[in-house]
């Protein structure tokens, strides 16, 4: 897939990359704190778009190719702790948290480092989503958001 390059304002030049789009997207929604890491983000969308254009020249359909640069796209993002722990704030704790917080607390609780201790004790792979494992990581989670809520309180 080409990427398109436009002047902005005659000052300098923007480079406008569909796959990236894409990806800042979903990193919006499933993984905020990757955002900012300008690096991963142009390279999993360079190698994404190059990828399309192999399989497009291999002789793949567009939309076969398509997935291909999806995939490659998306590759270990399958499981999302932020959305995760969103879930949990907006399904166990909707009572102690106003809507307007829930992002930034979700987000504060993903780097927290019981959090992440507690996350990395689980194998996570893209069959993760709906296991017994992901609902046990759920469960050990609520309690201890509810831990670290009360610590907080004191």
């Amino acid at each position: 897939m080409k990427t398109i390059k436009m002047k902005e304002q005659g000052k300098h030049k923007s480079r406008f990359n569909y796959y990236e789009i894409r990806l800042r997207s979903y990193l919006r929604d499933y993984f905020p704190e990757k955002l900012h890491d300008n690096a991963f983000i142009r390279e999993r969308s360079d190698f994404a778009s190059e990828s399309y254009e192999q399989a497009f020249l291999q002789g793949y359909s567009p939309d076969e190719a398509h997935d291909i640069a999806m995939e490659v796209l998306f590759a270990d993002l399958h499981f999302s702790s932020y959305y995760l722990i969103e879930q949990i704030l907006e399904n166990e704790f909707d009572k102690e948290i106003e809507t307007k917080d829930l992002q930034s607390i979700a987000l504060s609780l993903v780097k927290h480092n019981d959090i992440r201790q507690a996350i990395a004790q689980y194998t996570i792979d893209k069959d993760f989503d709906g296991s017994p494992e992901y609902d046990r990581l759920y469960t050990e989670l609520t309690g201890l958001i509810a831990m670290l809520f009360e610590q907080r309180e004191r």
